[in-house]
């Protein structure tokens, strides 16, 4: 684990806390390392679809991150990501006026909060968005 502390040998004769060596990056998992593209697909497109003025919505996110990412992006996909950062991410259930039907049907608008990264933890020079990134 990455930043934990282990005591030195009582043979050196020092009893200070030493960092252990940090862990490969790629020892994450397959599993871990496609949530985090989906994650950074996730906040392109939410990005792209607020400049663009579209709603965010789950069938606009998801066709856009599969785009991105060349992978289908389920709801299981998003609820992972949203188990993983629950600040970060709002999930509301909306109704959108069907135009074939012209019925109602439930959808649901999908929104990175970028204001959940406190200043702290930003980096000098950093935006919310790359330390949302990091976060994660």
């Amino acid at each position: 684990m990455p930043g934990r502390r282990t005591r030195s040998s009582p043979l050196r004769g020092s009893s200070a806390w030493e960092p252990a060596p940090a862990a490969a990056p790629s020892s994450a998992g397959p599993s871990y390392e496609i949530l985090c593209e989906f994650f950074n697909c996730f906040e392109s497109s939410t990005r792209l679809l607020r400049m663009k003025g579209s709603k965010a919505t789950f069938p606009n996110i998801c066709a856009s991150i599969q785009n991105l990412a060349e992978r289908r992006f389920t709801y299981g996909h998003l609820a992972q990501l949203k188990y993983i950062m629950p600040e970060a991410i709002v999930i509301n259930k909306i109704l959108l006026r069907d135009d074939k039907t012209c019925c109602m049907k439930p959808d649901l608008q999908v929104n990175l909060l970028v204001d959940s990264v406190e200043d702290s933890v930003m980096q000098k020079g950093e935006t919310r968005y790359s330390a949302l990134r990091r976060m994660f």
